[in-house]
């Protein structure tokens, strides 16, 4: 993700407000973009997951992912920065959570934009280059952080304090961290992989639903069987006993 980034051209910087934004064909732009929503809520579906976007969040596309999209809110207002690079897959569909201070910054590229300079249109590049480069800084702490959840699923002390503490960074930035890599909160995302994991062992282990469920992390098996059954719509046996591998 990131790696060999090189910015050709900028193609376009610009504001907008709509109340009719759309894209119903599931095409590619093009050309790199980086979003900053100031009002508003769109979701943007791609091939292999779906990102949802509002006041106060950055967007990074890539020129190369089809998606398509549909508004969540009736007025949505964004900046936006198109570029060309030269290496196709130099970054993944990203969303940033918590980057409005970016606004005045994105603001004053609209301005080098329309006063078309040679030194404007690099203050635009290194204006990208910055976003890119922090947005990468932000994917491997979220790698890291990721990895620890998934070392210590099975342990029922994991939680957001013991990640802040463990891995010595604020509870803000945890939070923002697995946000943009998951579309998730941290426990929203914990409980998902305890969900997903017993789901597994109950279908290929023979083992029982106890012990499952510590094996899962889950401090009791009544409480797993309650986790389980409001999230899945099923009991673990229900579950266990309806689901057929083929």
């Amino acid at each position: 993700m990131f790696k060999d980034l090189q910015i050709e051209k900028i193609v376009n910087v610009y504001q907008q407000n709509t109340k009719s934004w759309k894209r119903d064909a599931f095409k590619p732009r093009g050309y790199g973009g980086i979003v900053l929503f100031t009002e508003g809520k769109i979701r943007y579906d791609f091939a292999d997951k779906s990102l949802i976007v509002q006041a106060g969040d950055l967007l990074l596309l890539p020129g190369n992912a089809a998606y398509s999209g549909q508004r969540l809110a009736e007025e949505n207002s964004f900046y936006v920065l198109d570029f060309v690079y030269t290496e196709e897959d130099a970054f993944a569909p990203t969303v940033i959570p918590g980057h409005q201070p970016l606004e005045a910054a994105f603001s004053q590229m609209v301005q080098q934009w329309e006063k078309q300079t040679i030194d404007g249109l690099l203050k635009i590049k290194s204006f990208v280059y910055g976003v890119v480069g922090n947005a990468a800084a932000e994917s491997k702490g979220a790698d890291r952080i990721l990895e620890m959840i998934a070392r210590n699923l099975a342990a029922p002390d994991l939680s957001v304090a013991m990640l802040c503490a463990a891995l010595y960074i604020s509870e803000s930035q945890l939070r923002r961290n697995v946000l943009r890599a998951t579309g998730l909160t941290p426990n929203a995302y914990i409980l998902t992989l305890r969900l997903n994991r017993a789901k597994n062992l109950l279908i290929y282990s023979s083992d029982n639903i106890k012990q499952i469920a510590f094996q899962c992390g889950f401090s009791s098996p009544y409480y797993f069987s309650k986790c389980f059954t409001e999230k899945i719509g099923q009991t673990p046996t229900d579950y266990r006993k309806t689901t057929i591998i083929t």
